[in-house]
């Protein structure tokens, strides 16, 4: 396989990109949630960061590994993370100026997807706390923190070494599975557990409700080994899940200590600002690294010969 070399060693094209996001910018083509929508009244589509960077309304992700040379998952990633800056601007829009800026004309970028993987899952077991505090019955925390440790592995000896190991990456899809199935089933029962007490009260048990967030944001990192190991993006959404679960957990202690219904609906909007903000950070922080990551790619050992 050829080696994909950024901007084809041609920093015209990247002057050019760059420029042509900015424009599209200016003139207000910029909208998130869509690859590429025409709007005829106007005369004009507007679409994503990978149409603002390519042009192109569908397959702008191979497109852009086939004319550009960043392999097409990096691109899938800077998608994902401009999407997940709706809420952020202008971080929204200088997002995908700041991606291919950060690129250097020559570069091999065939090592950053599998770093900024290992940051994601690393970024993770941050909330392994969380995970074992509701796990009261041993069913799924343990399961979820070995995939990721497994999975971690995984990728710093295809980091090391430059080779991904098909057996070691079976291996770790076939752990995330199990993972998956436990969470899977501590998701039905703390759903159930939850009905319960909410028939006998007048809103739901708060132990059992921060129980099935701890759940579905492992159930997301399960996920997310799977992701990491068979080059997916669905990563960041999962770390994502996992960071609003802590911040949502704490917050919702306010919800359950309002003395009356005023109190409760503050309490409440601070729950959902809480785990916005939460979600706002995550995002910055994925961008942040991304950005990292990018500019420490070395160049191409084709282009150093």
């Amino acid at each position: 396989m050829k080696q994909l070399v950024a901007y084809n060693n041609d920093p015209l094209m990247k002057a050019g990109i760059v420029a042509n996001i900015k424009k599209k910018i200016a003139d207000g083509q910029m909208e998130h949630g869509t690859y590429g929508t025409f709007y005829g009244s106007e005369g004009i589509t507007r679409g994503c960061a990978v149409f603002l960077a390519t042009g192109q309304t569908r397959g702008a992700h191979s497109y852009a590994e086939r004319e550009y040379g960043i392999p097409e998952e990096l691109y899938r990633y800077l998608d994902r993370i401009f999407e997940g800056l709706v809420n952020s601007p202008p971080a929204d829009e200088e997002w995908p100026i700041k991606f291919h800026e950060a690129i250097t004309p020559g570069a091999d970028l065939s090592m950053v997807a599998p770093k900024f993987r290992l940051w994601i899952v690393q970024d993770m077991l941050r909330h392994e706390h969380v995970w074992r505090k509701h796990d009261t019955k041993n069913e799924y925390a343990q399961k979820v923190v070995d995939v990721l440790n497994q999975t971690a592995a995984f990728l710093k000896q295809w980091i090391e070494t430059g080779v991904y190991d098909i057996d070691t990456a079976d291996a770790a899809r076939i752990a995330a599975r199990a993972a998956v199935d436990a969470a899977e089933y501590a998701a039905v029962y703390a759903a159930a557990s939850i009905a319960v007490y909410a028939s006998a009260d007048t809103a739901a048990n708060p132990a059992y409700t921060a129980a099935s967030i701890a759940v579905y944001a492992a159930r997301a990192a399960a996920y997310a080994t799977r992701a990491a190991s068979i080059a997916v993006y669905a990563a960041v959404d999962a770390a994502r899940a996992a960071t609003d679960a802590a911040a949502y957990e704490a917050a919702r202690a306010a919800v359950y200590a309002a003395a009356d219904a005023a109190a409760y609906e503050a309490a409440r909007a601070a729950v959902y600002a809480a785990a916005d903000a939460a979600e706002n950070d995550f995002y910055i922080r994925c961008s942040e690294k991304l950005l990292a990551l990018l500019r420490e790619a070395p160049i191409a050992r084709e282009i150093e010969a």
